[in-house]
């Protein structure tokens, strides 16, 4: 093997490694959703989502976003019931 081709197979190698590693960056860089906590909460008699959402939702989040969360999250839709479980967001570090 020329020296040539050794330089060569030195670049590709390093281009490769590169590469490689900015897709490792890019998987590790963390969703919002990464930082999420959550919490059980049993439904109470004259419960809402709103209601939940204003004693829950943390700072910085709307209230139709952290509605919206929960109920993709716990695949639930607008009505809850007494005595349902459901988690809820606590918690995000952004």
């Amino acid at each position: 093997m020329t020296r040539r081709e050794r330089n060569i197979r030195r670049v590709i190698f390093f281009i490769i490694l590169a590469l490689v590693v900015v897709l490792i960056c890019g998987c590790m860089k963390k969703s919002a959703a990464d930082f999420e906590l959550y919490e059980t909460y049993v439904i109470k008699s004259g419960d809402t989502l709103w209601g939940i959402a204003e004693e829950y939702k943390p700072a910085g989040m709307g209230y139709r976003e952290y509605i919206y969360k929960l109920r993709e999250h716990n695949g639930i839709g607008a009505e809850i019931q007494p005595g349902q479980a459901i988690e809820v967001l606590i918690l995000t570090e952004e």
